[in-house]
Order: structure tokens, then C-alpha cells, then sequence
């Protein structure tokens, strides 16, 4: 996956009259920031620089997760519901950093309102000045400066809410505040990222558990609502491909074209999923990489049904045609 070359001209813009050499150091501040202290509430990003150096190295990777989320919230929605669509036109952004979210889910709805909501000023500047490339609406958005834990003063409802990466780096204590304040803004769904670790699931397991006992329907990427039926030493996560620039390649320090950006993520409706929707016809979903072998792709699916080993031979030509395109992360 590519980001869009309005995103890529922005990035490059601001490495004018900076020292792409200072920039990779703080990449490097940062990066060490984020491991140690993570979980805190702390302040990781500290001045403009490093919230440069964070927009060069990780917008790209959070824009291609939240993309892949939003598309598959977006697919499943279009499916289920009855007269074939979800109205989305407003969007609120939760820690939104420098904007990659918003990227992102302006590549898939057509909003004509967005809110970002921030902590750190040095991010909000950044992100302004990121999304200042995209369509009017991402040029007009509203910046709110704030402690998404403290509260949202001044912050507006919105059709869609989303949040990435954020629960990490909350304090245990202040977790079910902050999801509550994300469930208060969304008039219609939330969809809600971490990092595709152990850690991170747990992070979405604990959001998934909040929100279904406040009577969401979970619609992605699980097919069902019911209790996650994962043993607990396991964990599911999904991954996105995407191409690297050579400032990216050098801030990073690696050589490689691409980079695999790794998720756990969990799309929720406010609303019931389709009226009288059976969850138990619902597709299962492909959570790890196919195993396509000589005649034959092995899945490993997640359905209401439990976790299932699914086996697809040559000998039925068309499942096996739909089977060896098929992906992780994809419905089965």
C-alpha cells in the first residue's frame, strides 16, 4: 500500500530547511521514549522536531493500518445493513497525533466535518500542517488541544470516532475513562487501534469487552459479539504492507522498501447490525497468513463458531481459484 501523494509532498515539506540528520536522531528519542514509557500518560513527543520526525517515521504505518480497519468496517457495514449503507459524514479524531487517522478515513468516506483532538501542541502544528495538503474538509479541520483523559472541552459528536494507538499509552487506571469519552462523542461507531503485540490485543480485548456490555455490535474484524474465543496465551493481530520513501528508509535506518506495519483493531456500531442480522451466518475471518501448498490452501478462521482450521483442495476449481487470492485479514 501506498500513501497518497498529497501525504508524501506534505512529508517531504517538512524537511525544508531541516537537518534530516537531527531528524533521525529524534526518531531514535522518540522510538526509546515510546518503549520505556508507554503506559505512563506521559509526555513522548517534546518539541516540533520530534513531532516531525514522528510524522515522517510513523504516519505512513498508521495510515495504512487504520485504512485497512476503516475499509473493512466500511465493507461489512455495506454488507449487513439493510438498505445497503451507513451514512458517515462527520469525524472525530481521538489523539490524533499528526493526522495520519484522518488521512485515512477521508480516503474512505466522504465527511464534511472533521475534529481532531490532541494533547500536544507541537503534534497539533504538525498535523496541521499535514493536513493543509488534503481536500477542503481536512483543510478546514477543527483542532482541539486536550487531555482525551481529562475530558473534551470544546470537542463536538461525530458519526465516526477513532482512536490509534492511544491505550498504550494510558495508565491502566485511566483506560475505561477514556473509552467511555470515546463512546459519548461517537453518534454512530467507533473504531479503536493498537499495536498488533500481545499487549496491544489486550488493550482491544479490554475496549471490546467495554463496549459490547454497552450494547454495541461489533462488526470488525470479529463477525460476532459473543466473548472472544482466542485461548488466552494467543492473540490476533493483522499486517499492512507499505512502501517506504528513501527519507524513510534513512530516518529508520534500514535499507528495506517496504515495512509491515502490524494492528489489532475492533470496529463497533452503536446500533444493531442489520434488524434481525443471524450472527451465526455471518463469514468467519482469515486471521493468519494462508498456507497455499501444492493443491491445496490451509486457513486459520475466527467465527462465531470458535477458532476453525479450514482446509481447500484443487478439486473444488472455484473455491480453490478464491482461496489462493485470498488474504489475512480477509473474510472466508
Amino acid at each position: 500500500m501506498n500513501i497518497p501523494f498529497e501525504m508524501q509532498d506534505a512529508i517531504e515539506k517538512l524537511l525544508e530547511e531541516r537537518s534530516i540528520s537531527k531528524i533521525r536522531d529524534c526518531v531514535s528519542s522518540v522510538c526509546e521514549r515510546y518503549n520505556n514509557d508507554s503506559g505512563r500518560g506521559k509526555v513522548l513527543v517534546k518539541n516540533e522536531e520530534e513531532a516531525v520526525s514522528y510524522a515522517i517515521s510513523r504516519m505512513p504505518g498508521t495510515f495504512g493500518a487504520v485504512k485497512t480497519a476503516v475499509r473493512a468496517f466500511k465493507e461489512e457495514t455495506e454488507e449487513a445493513l439493510e438498505d445497503g449503507s451507513l451514512e458517515i459524514k462527520s469525524l472525530a479524531d481521538i489523539g490524533a497525533g499528526t493526522g495520519a487517522a484522518v488521512w485515512a478515513a477521508a480516503s474512505e468516506f466522504d465527511f464534511d466535518r472533521i475534529t481532531c483532538f490532541e494533547r500536544e501542541s507541537s503534534m497539533i502544528a504538525t498535523g496541521k500542517h499535514m493536513l493543509a495538503f488534503g481536500e477542503d474538509v481536512m483543510k478546514n479541520a477543527a483542532w482541539i488541544q486536550g487531555d482525551a483523559v481529562k475530558g473534551k472541552d470544546g470537542g463536538s459528536k461525530a458519526d465516526l470516532v477513532t482512536a490509534s494507538y492511544i491505550m498504550n499509552e494510558l495508565r491502566p487506571e485511566d483506560r475505561e475513562g477514556f473509552l467511555k469519552m470515546l463512546w459519548e462523542t461517537a453518534d454512530k461507531a467507533v473504531i479503536l487501534l493498537e499495536h498488533g503485540t500481545k499487549v496491544g490485543f489486550q488493550n482491544v480485548l479490554y475496549a471490546r469487552d467495554f463496549f459490547t456490555k454497552n450494547g454495541a455490535s461489533v462488526v470488525a474484524p470479529c463477525t460476532f459479539s459473543d466473548g472472544c474465543p482466542l485461548p488466552a496465551d494467543d492473540w490476533c493481530h493483522f499486517t499492512c504492507r507499505m512502501q517506504r520513501s528513501k527519507v524513510q528508509k534513512f530516518v529508520k535506518g534500514g535499507d528495506a522498501p517496504y515495512e509491515d506495519e502490524k494492528f489489532s483493531y475492533i470496529a463497533v456500531l452503536k446500533t444493531p447490525l442489520g434488524e434481525g442480522r443471524n450472527e451465526s451466518d455471518r463469514k468467519a475471518r482469515i486471521i493468519r497468513h494462508p498456507i497455499t501448498n501444492k493443491g491445496c490452501v490451509e486457513f486459520k478462521l475466527c467465527s462465531k463458531r470458535g477458532i476453525e482450521n479450514a482446509k481447500v483442495t484443487s478439486r473444488d476449481k472455484e473455491q480453490f481459484k478464491a482461496a489462493r487470492k485470498a488474504e489475512w485479514g480477509d473474510k472466508w
